[in-house]
């Protein structure tokens, strides 16, 4: 099954993915954000006296991906300066410090990042997400949560393109 967009007037196909790529959203009254495969996203908002054009996105979403809705948090420094996480250049948490401010706040191993400080993660490079997340005043996330065994949501192509890495799962 596929997410395909096509414009009204042309019926020109203007995206399209593969429901086994999608990873997550965010939804609102009348937008939703769809990620897929390595954190990528298409923002669709719902024409006026449509709204419930957006809920029933989401309940497909549910229905046919494997991905779930997004949450956001805010991360407070420990008293040396740090986050308390590790993050790969995938986007990925590697490691969460137990009991720290990121792990009060929800954020676990496997989870994606895929918005730092209203940025895409997927438009960065390691170096720059770090860099963001170092020098942030106030450091705002969007995540994508892991699949219930801690493994981290992945879109199908993505699992073809890139080296595994292992996760530990606790």
């Amino acid at each position: 099954e596929f997410i395909v967009l096509v414009e009204q007037d042309s019926k020109n196909v203007v995206f399209n993915c593969s429901c086994r790529d999608v990873i997550g959203w965010t939804s609102g009254l009348m937008t939703i954000k769809i990620f897929y495969e390595r954190g990528e996203c298409i923002l669709l908002s719902a024409m006026e006296s449509c709204a419930d054009d957006i809920r029933e996105i989401v309940q497909r979403l549910e229905l046919v991906t494997r991905g779930c809705e997004t949450a956001e948090m805010t991360l407070r420094r420990n008293g040396l300066g740090q986050l308390g996480f590790h993050v790969n250049f995938e986007g990925i948490v590697a490691d969460v410090e137990p009991f720290g401010y990121a792990w009060k706040a929800g954020l676990r191993q496997g989870s994606r990042l895929v918005e730092i400080c209203k940025v895409a993660v997927a438009t960065l490079t390691h170096e720059q997400m770090i860099d963001l997340l170092r020098t942030s005043v106030a450091v705002k996330v969007v995540i994508i949560q892991p699949h219930e065994d801690g493994s981290p949501r992945r879109g199908c192509s993505e699992l073809y393109r890139i080296p595994m890495v292992e996760y530990k799962v606790g």
